[in-house]
């Protein structure tokens, strides 16, 4: 509790006495015979007053302490002024009871005025403390205060004397100095002169300031396509680390392969020298194995291979023979396809044409006549073209046989150049087919 609350219940007691003064007052009356009695009976001190029933349990136990420094105090007085209560001869019973409940009340109210007075007091002496303790801390604060500004004071001046660079560009480098005169009153501006000379002055020719602007601007770039290759070195590197995850998964996963195929095959596991050597002996047992078997078929192997090589020089002869005359059928074919549209086309025009269709093959007519002739002609070749590839086939069918060996021109005869000198166009053409 506070001191303005201590002082309120303090002035909240003496309302309260005068109440219970009031009310017994009025108790009493104006014309009691026993009221002499009962006020001699209510200002008597007892060793201990009755608390009132209605009181709370909070108020019991916040007033426990102040009854027992109050009955210590009563146990310290004189016993002798101490008498016990006793109802006048001939007075209600009611009224006396009402009495001695009315002083029990002013003795309680008495009690708590007294704690809260002593409270008070303590409070008092706490609050002269407070502030003494208050003017103490503003002096420090005072003081702290100055000297944080002190410190700062010198920190600024040792700030002061500590070099600092300032970049700056170079329009706003000049090399020029004030003189030093006396304040005007027309507060005109100083005078600006260039210096006398240049000995403590540094010279940059427009040259070396253009290098060091390019310089930057090649820094700039330098430094943006470090940056840039960084970051594809970043990229890449985690790619690369992905990657090698991956690659050490399948290694792991090989490994367990290779051990469980070593105990399926094996029965235990086997290192890899393990492996090269037995491979090498099975390697050199081949081997000789192969010479053995090449001394003992020597002879009949070597014949054998020269027929074998024969042969196959003879089969690929045939198959570039093969290949040049399918070449030439297709070319054949293509003419004869192109012949047949001009035929259908021919055809379509008698068709539409009539009289004046007949009069142009009347023109022409030797011209038709040559182109169905050069068809027939083709279609003679195409058909000896289609016989000379089935003999090829069969001479080829042959010679894939193990052993066989037999030469064309006992089977068929010699053979004669059908393709070499056919064409498609020029009378020329027409007599040499003619003479085939």
């Amino acid at each position: 509790m506070d001191r303005r609350g201590c002082a309120g219940t303090v002035l909240l007691g003496q309302a309260t006495d005068e109440v219970i003064k009031q009310q017994l007052a009025d108790l009493l009356g104006p014309k009691n015979s026993f009221t002499p009695q009962l006020l001699q009976l209510f200002n008597r001190k007892v060793k201990k007053a009755r608390r009132p029933v209605a009181a709370s349990v909070e108020e019991d136990e916040e007033e426990d302490e102040d009854f027992r420094q109050l009955d210590d105090e009563d146990e310290d007085d004189d016993d002798d002024d101490l008498e016990e209560d006793a109802a006048p001869p001939g007075c209600d019973m009611q009224l006396y009871e009402n009495v001695l409940e009315l002083r029990d009340i002013k003795l309680e109210t008495e009690m708590k005025a007294t704690a809260l007075k002593k409270e008070f007091e303590e409070l008092k002496k706490e609050q002269v403390k407070q502030t003494g303790l208050e003017k103490v801390h503003a002096e420090r604060v005072q003081q702290t205060q100055k000297d944080i500004q002190k410190y700062q004071r010198e920190k600024q001046q040792r700030a002061n004397q500590i070099r600092q660079i300032v970049p700056v560009t170079a329009s706003q480098i000049q090399c020029l100095y004030t003189e030093d005169l006396p304040e005007q009153e027309d507060m005109t501006p100083p005078a600006i002169r260039l210096p006398a000379d240049l000995k403590n002055e540094v010279v940059f020719t427009r040259s070396a300031f253009a290098r060091l602007r390019q310089r930057i601007k090649d820094l700039r770039v330098e430094t943006e396509a470090a940056r840039a290759e960084y970051r594809d070195l970043t990229r890449s590197f985690a790619v690369s680390q992905r990657e090698k995850k991956q690659t050490m998964k399948v290694i792991e996963q090989l490994k367990q392969k290779f051990e469980n195929v070593q105990l399926l095959r094996f029965g235990a596991g086997v290192s890899l020298e393990q492996l090269e050597r037995a491979a090498a002996a099975v390697a050199a047992e081949k081997e000789q194995k192969l010479n053995r078997e090449s001394m003992e078929d020597k002879g009949p192997a070597t014949l054998e291979a020269q027929v074998i090589a024969e042969k196959r020089k003879t089969i690929e002869e045939l198959s570039s023979t093969r290949a040049a005359l399918l070449q030439q059928n297709t070319k054949l074919l293509k003419t004869v396809a192109s012949l047949k549209a001009s035929d259908i086309l021919l055809r379509q025009s008698l068709d539409n044409g009539g009289g004046t269709t007949a009069t142009a093959l009347n023109k022409d007519g030797l011209t038709d006549v040559h182109r169905a002739r050069k068809a027939a002609k083709l279609k003679e070749v195409l058909k000896l073209q289609v016989k000379e590839i089935e003999t090829l086939k069969k001479e080829i069918g042959l010679f894939k046989l193990k052993g066989a060996h037999i030469d064309p021109t006992v089977l068929y005869g010699q053979r004669q150049p059908y393709f070499n000198r056919v064409r498609c166009e020029g009378g020329e053409d027409n007599d040499e087919a003619k003479s085939k």
